[in-house]
Parts: C-alpha cells; sequence; structure tokens
C-alpha cells in the first residue's frame, strides 16, 4: 500500500518547513512538459512576470501564493468587465521558474525580490468583439504593479492597463 510511504513523505516535508521556515534559498520550480525549450520559443506561449518586492512576501511560498491570488482576482474582474461574466481560462502549464530570490542594481542596489515567470499554453477565450490582446491588457488592469503579462504571439507585453514592449521596463524585460 502506498499510502503510509505517501503519507512520511510529507510528513518529513513537513518538518523540514517549520525546522526551517524562512529559509532564503526559495527552490526554482521548473515543470516541463513535451515543450522542452519553452523560453527558446517563449513568444508561441503566454507568460506571467513578477516582481514582488522582499518586504511583501518573507517567503517563496508567500510570493507564489499572491501571484496566485492576484492572478485569480484579475481573471475574475476582467471576465465580468470584457466576457461578460464569462470564466477567462488559462491554457496548460508550460514551464515555470521560481519564486527565486534576486537582487536589484542601479538604484535600488541591494533590494531584494521574488523573481517568478511562467509559460502557458494560449487558451481561446469567450469573450464577444474582445481579441486576445485587449483580454490581457484588462487583466493587467487588475494587476498589482509588481506584475506584467504578454500574450502568445506578440512582444508587447501590458502591465496596470498599460501597454510595453520587450525591454522598455527592466522588470519586464524578457530574457
Amino acid at each position: 500500500m502506498l499510502f503510509p510511504q505517501f503519507r512520511r513523505v510529507v510528513m518529513v516535508f513537513a518538518a523540514t518547513l517549520v525546522a526551517h521556515p524562512t529559509t532564503e534559498a526559495a527552490p526554482v520550480l521548473e515543470l516541463e512538459t513535451r515543450h522542452e525549450a519553452a523560453t527558446e520559443n517563449r513568444l508561441e506561449y503566454d507568460e506571467f512576470i513578477a516582481q514582488i518586492p522582499r518586504q511583501q512576501a518573507l517567503t517563496a511560498s508567500e510570493a507564489l501564493a499572491q501571484i496566485n491570488i492576484a492572478l485569480h482576482h484579475a481573471r475574475q474582474r476582467a471576465a465580468a468587465e470584457a466576457c461578460g461574466g464569462r470564466w477567462i481560462a488559462s491554457g496548460r502549464l508550460v514551464r515555470q521558474y521560481g519564486p527565486a530570490l534576486k537582487h536589484n542594481g542601479g538604484a535600488d542596489a541591494g533590494a531584494r525580490f521574488w523573481r517568478f515567470r511562467s509559460f502557458r499554453e494560449p487558451q481561446l477565450f469567450a469573450c464577444d468583439g474582445f481579441g486576445r490582446a485587449a483580454v490581457f491588457l484588462e487583466i493587467s488592469r487588475h494587476l498589482p504593479s509588481w506584475m506584467s503579462i504578454r500574450p502568445a504571439g506578440q512582444i508587447t507585453a501590458y502591465q496596470q492597463g498599460r501597454s510595453l514592449l520587450a525591454g522598455e521596463d527592466a522588470f519586464l524585460a524578457i530574457n
């Protein structure tokens, strides 16, 4: 029976989390599927980028939770406004990096933040009169300032209702 073995793994994992709750070495989660070179063909996928200030999320788990909650609420609001209340689905996750603790350069030298990026397969939306780019723009209006999104097939990313070309803003540079 596999259940006792699984339970032991869960208990060991939980004990590790309790023993090291504020560790800074955040695991970089990389989920791979049949698309091994997701970043090489990044324009084929919807991209979500976040840089959460360390003061706002003390751990990688907290940062990931904030990202998921922000995306969920933004999709809900955009669905209500642009899609007649129909849910805006996201495609299958292809690859995810982070959250990983990083340091800023330049004027904010030494400032730390959680860097996150994920790639998802494009999904068709049931939004009458709205294309994918318009739906992504609407979603971005409801996201926090530390998050941006880019629909598949274009180099323009969206942040809080603004269009930004890749590389226009240091944190949005898609590299």
